[in-house]
């Protein structure tokens, strides 16, 4: 029987929520109110919790029951979340989902002890996994090394932005640590649970890497081309972001194009007006970065779908991967 990631949302999705919930509502009278409020208030401004579903739709596959792997989705997604709130402060984001960010309503220096707090609540829901505990161990070990990684992409990212003209390979690399990890964790940890061997358990991790990059593409695409539910279209450009876009400008566009682009990305984002976000929209449009993006999502994708190990090994979980990739495009699909 093929399981669906929808199912798993219908069946899950309030589960999930309800473990997070009950958690903030436990930490309020255990580790401190303060920071439990902070917590909460980002939580409620909500998003669609995939980082959280992945691993119960992944150990369901595998033929468990998805609902005992709940917390270790709910760690993952704390995670995912205290990066966000530390984010949001670097990037001086304002507005996440139409509310304004936990440094903007709390204060610069609230955030960061949220976002350090919030680091450490994974580890206490990780802990309520009904497990053995050479099992638990390698999940916390798989989550500490997956979160170090996506704090190296972020830290990358800032060196990055100084760098002159950094091209798509230099990109990914920094998006291969700061956005892939968090796909990578709830996939593989749900197998290495599942008694996965090594071997198999790396090369789904390659793919989940890969898928990282997908998504992370797309959300590029977003800020350009969507809604991100953000202050202004374009905010990556504002932020002074280095985009799959903006890397395959540096690469591909004509010198006047690149030079003019870099000089909008490397200003305040305060000082970034709307019209140079326009104008530096048409550079990237003009060099083609658009269907460059689209051409190496649907790459990405086609190499999940024809992935000859996985289809043999793995044939429930390659299916779950071109699910999980089809999913991440959905947003896209009318842009």
């Amino acid at each position: 029987m093929i399981i669906r990631f929808d199912q798993i949302r219908e069946k899950y999705g309030n589960e999930v929520e309800g473990i997070l919930t009950e958690f903030h509502k436990k930490a309020a009278t255990t580790t401190g109110r303060a920071i439990s409020e902070m917590s909460s208030y980002h939580f409620e401004t909500g998003g669609k919790r995939i980082r959280a579903l992945i691993p119960s739709y992944i150990y369901e596959v595998m033929g468990h029951n998805g609902r005992d792997f709940l917390p270790f989705g709910a760690a993952v997604e704390m995670i995912h979340n205290a990066t966000l709130v530390h984010d949001d402060l670097q990037d001086g984001d304002e507005m996440r989902r139409s509310r304004p960010t936990v440094w903007k309503k709390y204060s610069e220096a609230q955030a960061i002890n949220c976002g350090d707090a919030m680091f450490q609540y994974a580890y206490q829901i990780l802990r309520t996994l009904k497990l053995d505990a050479t099992t638990v161990l390698k999940l916390v070990d798989r989550a500490a090394d997956a979160t170090l990684r996506v704090i190296e992409g972020q830290a990358q990212e800032f060196i990055v932005k100084e760098e002159d003209y950094p091209g798509v390979k230099r990109y990914l690399e920094v998006i291969r640590g700061k956005t892939s990890g968090l796909f990578a964790l709830p996939v593989v940890g749900a197998l290495e649970a599942c008694g996965v061997g090594k071997d198999l358990c790396k090369t789904v991790e390659s793919v989940a890497m890969d898928l990282g990059v997908l998504f992370q593409v797309q959300d590029d695409f977003l800020d350009l081309y969507g809604d991100k539910g953000r202050d202004r279209r374009g905010t990556d450009i504002a932020e002074g972001k280095i985009s799959y876009f903006i890397a395959y400008v540096n690469e591909k566009g004509s010198p006047a194009d690149r030079k003019r682009l870099g000089e909008i990305v490397k200003k305040h984002r305060e000082q970034t007006t709307d019209a140079e976000i326009l104008e530096a929209i048409q550079i990237l449009d003009r060099a083609g970065a658009k269907k460059a993006a689209m051409n190496l999502m649907e790459e990405i994708q086609s190499q999940v779908k024809n992935h000859k190990e996985l289809k043999t090994e793995l044939p429930g979980i390659h299916m779950a991967l071109i699910e999980l990739a089809e999913l991440f495009l959905k947003p896209i699909q009318n842009t």
